[in-house]
């Protein structure tokens, strides 16, 4: 009798938890709004999606390794005899200085972004501001912090995943001169002029949009969430500040880690393995002030 009795009552526990369990699901699914359930039904898709591009991250940077190589291949067989065949001795030696200086900044820096851990938020500590839940890690996330699907992981101060920087090698020459070589000299070097252009195109926007991040001290994820703020305050006549916004200088002097011309020489000039000047977890304010103020000339309207 007793044993007929443990069976029921492990039977009804196994339908309790199996319904709590369904009652979670459902709970989960709409929590946040119809965007969440839609995102939820996706969840195999965008599982699909960031497997592939986890993969696509260490093609592309293979194949990023193979371009740069044979840049410079071409660069030691065609371009270094030709410059000193057409310019002065003085030039060419400049020249192939300044080439060589270019190439170990492009590895230095392209190897240091591709194996240089981006940072997580410590787990083990609960003395750090934190501004929100993250609810794929279940984790708090300190400021400027956001969930990467591609890591599965949340990273401190995130811009974006993408496992191809900028390298770009571009040397002008002259393409009708080069009528005058042999074959394989010209189809390497148009080989390298097409090369060239076509990154210096592809990449050239996003330089010039990172730029303006930079100098407006934001980040592309924080691009949105601002402005995204500025024009729900801008209904109400408040004004959005942003808190990471030193200046232009300012915000290039902390993103670049340099505060005079020795630390800039040694910190941008010259390959680095300088430390940030914070640690990602508490960021220093532009203003002890709340980033939403009242406009002045409306101030009185607005209480």
């Amino acid at each position: 009798m007793r044993e007929i009795h443990f069976t029921c009552c492990s039977c009804l526990y196994s339908i309790k938890q199996y319904l709590q369990y369904l009652r979670l699901c459902h709970k989960s699914l709409t929590f946040n709004s119809f965007s969440s359930v839609t995102e939820s039904l996706f969840e195999p898709v965008f599982c699909f999606v960031d497997f592939a591009v986890r993969w696509f991250g260490v093609a592309f940077v293979t194949v990023v390794i193979c371009l740069v190589t044979s840049v410079v291949v071409i660069f030691y067989m065609n371009v270094i005899p030709f410059v000193f065949e057409i310019h002065s001795p003085i030039y060419a030696y400049v020249h192939v200085a300044y080439g060589h200086y270019l190439l170990a900044m492009i590895l230095f820096n392209y190897y240091k972004a591709v194996t240089t851990d981006p940072g997580v938020p410590p787990n083990y500590s609960t003395n750090i501001p934190v501004t929100s839940i993250c609810k794929r890690c279940i984790a708090p996330k300190p400021a400027r912090t956001h969930h990467c699907s591609v890591c599965k992981k949340c990273r401190l101060k995130m811009d974006h995943h993408c496992r191809i920087h900028g390298v770009k090698l571009r040397h002008a020459l002259n393409i009708n001169i080069c009528a005058k070589k042999d074959r394989f000299f010209n189809s390497s070097t148009v080989f390298l002029w097409i090369l060239c252009s076509a990154v210096t195109v592809a990449l050239g926007c996003l330089t010039v949009w990172h730029i303006l991040l930079i100098t407006w001290g934001e980040t592309s994820i924080e691009k949105l969430i601002n402005d995204r703020e500025r024009f729900r305050l801008k209904k109400l006549r408040l004004k959005f500040l942003n808190p990471y916004n030193f200046g232009y200088m300012g915000n290039w002097k902390k993103l670049l880690g340099f505060t005079d011309f020795r630390s800039f020489v040694l910190h941008v000039l010259l390959p680095s393995t300088h430390a940030p000047n914070e640690d990602g977890i508490v960021w220093t304010m532009a203003s002890s002030v709340d980033p939403v103020h009242f406009e002045t000339n409306n101030l009185s309207s607005c209480v």
